[in-house]
């Protein structure tokens, strides 16, 4: 990977949270510096203070093939770093299969390289790790925020129908209705929030570690009270549903009463009267 485009993205922002080693194998020492300046990355030359600079380190000079596996595993395993390598022939075949994600060139990479990695450069161009990155981050959020809104939904329908079910006995959606609700909800909820293009911002962001939670407190928290809210709003329907109900049969009740006594007073009034003769 080289040119203007690579040179200005290796600076070190790339993305908030990101970070870059490169390992290079030069043939001298003068090149080996020549070409951390080019890239505008620092040299280590004393690979045995490796595990007290770790953080700092940007280039890993005349490295052997066991040296980058070496790399990947302590960043990955040690650190729990999410480790991103980039490779072009045999020897970077290993380093490739350990890292999370591996990156091979497609035009200049060896067919060992290619099989060893997850995705395959076409263009050898490393704006399209970049765009890789972006695009990651926003799946990931897309889909934390179709679970959130599925989650809110989902929760508060079933928790409202067994409420109702358990103490009006009886429910306020039938099992048609409710399935139709959920086709609805999927389907468009899907369009809306699964299919949002990724924005710049993200990669202002930093990277998620592979130990956080999909949904993190604070989501749960503010889920929690949006499940409050529509519980609330639920059950004051509900009550005021059997409110207007039990009001309607009452009135219903006494009209029909009132019907029943008329009628009665009305047959007594109109039947003959027979007189009885000792």
């Amino acid at each position: 990977m080289t040119g203007p485009e690579f040179n200005a993205l290796i600076g070190g922002v790339v993305c908030s949270g990101c970070r870059l080693a490169m390992c290079d194998c030069p043939r001298h020492p003068a090149e080996e510096r020549a070409t951390g300046k080019k890239m505008r990355v620092d040299v280590i030359a004393n690979p045995e203070a490796f595990n007290e600079i770790a953080d700092n380190l940007e280039v890993l000079a005349r490295s052997q093939p066991m040296d980058k596996y070496a790399l990947v595993v302590g960043l990955k395993e040690l650190r729990g770093t999410v480790v991103a390598v980039t490779g072009d022939g045999a020897n970077d075949a290993p380093a490739l299969k350990k890292a999370d994600v591996g990156f091979a060139m497609g035009l200049s990479g060896k067919e060992v390289a290619k099989q060893a990695a997850d995705i395959v450069l076409l263009d050898d161009n490393f704006g399209s790790i970049v765009k890789a990155v972006k695009w990651g981050r926003n799946v990931y959020d897309n889909i934390r925020r179709f679970l959130q809104f599925q989650l809110t939904v989902n929760v508060v329908a079933v928790v409202t129908a067994f409420l109702t079910a358990t103490i009006i006995r009886e429910s306020p959606l039938t099992a048609v209705q409710m399935l139709w609700v959920n086709l609805i909800m999927d389907s468009f909820a899907s369009l809306a929030l699964a299919t949002e293009p990724p924005t710049d911002e993200l990669l202002n962001r930093k990277p998620h570690s592979r130990h956080d939670y999909l949904i993190s407190k604070v989501k749960k928290s503010t889920q929690v009270k949006k499940e409050r809210y529509l519980y609330c709003g639920q059950l004051h329907a509900l009550v005021h549903r059997c409110f207007c109900t039990t009001r309607e049969k009452g009135k219903k009740s006494k009209k029909t009463c009132g019907e029943v006594t008329n009628q009665t007073e009305t047959s007594r009034q109109g039947s003959p009267r027979h007189a009885c003769t000792l």
